[in-house]
This record gives structure tokens, C-alpha cells and sequence, in this order.
């Protein structure tokens, strides 16, 4: 049990979450699975400072107890979330994510990785009246249930999630491939 313990935690990392206002929680990041986990935390230990039982820390990781979380509650209205920005040790990739108030954690997408993994099995769709959506290649209905009938757009490398809050940004496709 001791040997799995070790090989978990060297793949796992610090995550700084950046709220909007300035605000700043921390959580953890595995290598491993390529997640952050949606847990936060008030503070951090830093690469060379002290943990609180007086031991060095030799890469950043979170200190203290999780921020109270309610998985089982039920997701915020599109309104409600938060847009964050994330960034992870070791490497400093950063993207964007929804923070959920209801359930006081991160909702998601959990790595930099969802944005290929978007355009991968999902085409984006702009609609006449501008709107854009998500739909399974291939598939006749968007992620939010609307008949595709816009033409396909060509963003390939676009952080979607970057643009939450946007008006021609369908938030309840996000919101589902989100989770």
C-alpha cells in the first residue's frame, strides 16, 4: 500500500484556479489521468516552503482540508457558473473552466486536453442568427437537443470556454460537455 501511495503522489501536482476579482484556490493535478481534481483548496504549500507539520515541500501542493463541496447537488444554472482559469504545475499549461457555486467545485473540463478532445467528437455548428453549437460528429441534434441545421465552423483551436458569457455561445452545450 505504501509503494501506491508514493507513485500517486509524484504524479500529482499544484493547480492555481483564478477566480474573477482577483480570487485564487488551489487544487490538485494528476499527470497520471491528466485531471485536476475538482476539490479546493484556501491554501498552498509552495516549491521550497514549509508544510505545516514543519517538512519542506518539494514541489507545490495543496495544505488543509478541502473547501466544503456538495457533489450531489444539483449543477448551477449557465448564470450562475463561473468562468476560472487554471494553470498546472509542472509544465504551466493553462485553460479555461466553470467553476459550480451550487456544488462549490469545479465542474469542468478537467485538463487542457478537453479542448482537442472537443473538437474531436463534437463539430461546432453557427446557426443563421449567429448562435453556435455542439453536436456528436455526425449527429442531427446539438448537445442541447436543436435540430443541426447551421453550417459547420471551421475554429479549430479555439478555447471555448474562454468565450463563456459570449452571446452567439450556446452555454448549455458547454455546461454538458462539461461534467
Amino acid at each position: 500500500m505504501r509503494s501506491t501511495l508514493g507513485v500517486i503522489a509524484m504524479g500529482t501536482w499544484l493547480a492555481t484556479v483564478r477566480f474573477p476579482g482577483g480570487g485564487v484556490r488551489y487544487a490538485q493535478y494528476s499527470t497520471v489521468v491528466g485531471s485536476v481534481f475538482d476539490q479546493l483548496y484556501a491554501a498552498a504549500c509552495f516549491e521550497g516552503g514549509t508544510l505545516p507539520d514543519g517538512s519542506r515541500c518539494y514541489r507545490g501542493t495543496v495544505v488543509g482540508e478541502p473547501d466544503g463541496h456538495d457533489r450531489s447537488a444539483p449543477v448551477s444554472v449557465p448564470k450562475e457558473l463561473v468562468l476560472v482559469g487554471i494553470e498546472t504545475e509542472p509544465d504551466g499549461t493553462r485553460w479555461h473552466a466553470l467553476y459550480c457555486p451550487r456544488r462549490a467545485m469545479i465542474l469542468g473540463p478537467a485538463s487542457s486536453y478537453h479542448q482537442q478532445r472537443l473538437r474531436e467528437e463534437f463539430e461546432l455548428f453557427r446557426e443563421e442568427d449567429g448562435q453556435r453549437h455542439l453536436s456528436r460528429d455526425g449527429g442531427d441534434r446539438t448537445i442541447c437537443g436543436r435540430r443541426v441545421d447551421g453550417t459547420a465552423s471551421d475554429e479549430e483551436d479555439v478555447d471555448l470556454y474562454a468565450g463563456w458569457g459570449r452571446s452567439d455561445l450556446c452555454q448549455e452545450c458547454l455546461v454538458a460537455v462539461a461534467q
